[in-house]
């Protein structure tokens, strides 16, 4: 390996951890119960988002090819607009993050609460909580990338597999004969689905992020546009899923007041069980 190669660390499955670990954040586990006033349209919303977001990964991938030596982002606009350009465009972007950030890590405490809710009611936990997890992967992603693309693959994998439960116990419960929970009986206009649309986009947010790391990443060419296309392609294909699933489940007004709707339709699906 020559000297150039050895800092080029992430391959695909790291950077395709990347990308469904970056969308999969604190939209999808709140989403819900902002959506379950819009009805149907919620359905609606997802799928124009969801094919707006694989044309945008589209342009990603088209770009990493076409310029397999840019070090991310910021290189793509540079040679289009100039440096001035792409230094506010990338300085933008990070400041998203830092608020995307704070989002994950409240929503992350939110549904802690609901294992522990003794604990998080004593004052100024739950704030605690919020800053030492900001704290905790700040020091990870200080390691370097090889050790942040691991713990990125772990993570990603937890993220998805209260995903994966929510639409397990909607193929049972539903496949068992029971019908499905009453929702909000809004009707569908462009109006509601644009609502809905704006909501679910931000959920979506987070397929440029195979691209970001370029500089580091094997094969730029040809490993980013991959991870780009199919890590968007399975976040999207896993949320529109996931989301049925808690809109089938559970009646509009419960999903509307909850604070963690995955762990409400697990407990909801656990009490029937019992009985």
């Amino acid at each position: 390996m020559n000297e150039a190669d050895g800092g080029r660390q992430l391959g695909f499955w790291m950077c395709l951890a990347l990308v469904v670990g970056n969308m999969i954040g604190s939209g999808i586990f709140l989403l819900p119960a902002n959506l379950a006033p819009l009805g149907i349209n919620a359905i609606y919303g997802w799928l124009l988002t969801i094919g707006g977001s694989l044309c945008l990964a589209g342009v990603f991938a088209a770009l990493a090819k076409a310029i397999p030596e840019a070090s991310g982002p910021y290189d793509y606009v540079a040679k289009a607009m100039g440096a001035p350009p792409a230094f506010l465009v990338m300085w933008s972007y990070w400041i998203s993050t830092w608020v995307t950030n704070s989002a994950i890590a409240i929503a992350a405490v939110s549904y802690l609460s609901t294992l522990a809710p003794g604990f998080f009611a004593i004052s100024g936990v739950p704030a605690l909580t919020a800053i030492g997890f900001v704290a905790l992967f700040t020091v990870v992603a200080c390691t370097g990338a090889q050790v942040s693309g691991k713990v990125q693959i772990m993570t990603s994998v937890l993220k998805i597999m209260p995903l994966i439960a929510a639409m397990v116990i909607a193929l049972i419960v539903l496949g068992g004969g029971d019908q499905p929970a009453e929702f909000a009986p809004t009707p569908v206009t462009q109006g509601n689905i644009a609502a809905a649309a704006a909501l679910t986009l931000w959920a979506l947010l987070g397929f440029e992020c195979a691209a970001v790391p370029a500089a580091r990443v094997k094969d730029p060419g040809r490993t980013i546009p991959r991870a780009t296309m199919i890590g968007t392609l399975v976040v999207g294909l896993i949320y529109l899923a996931a989301s049925s699933a808690v809109f089938l489940l559970l009646p509009a007004d419960v999903a509307a007041k909850s604070a963690a709707p995955f762990a409400d339709l697990v407990g909801s699906f656990g009490g029937r069980r019992r009985r």
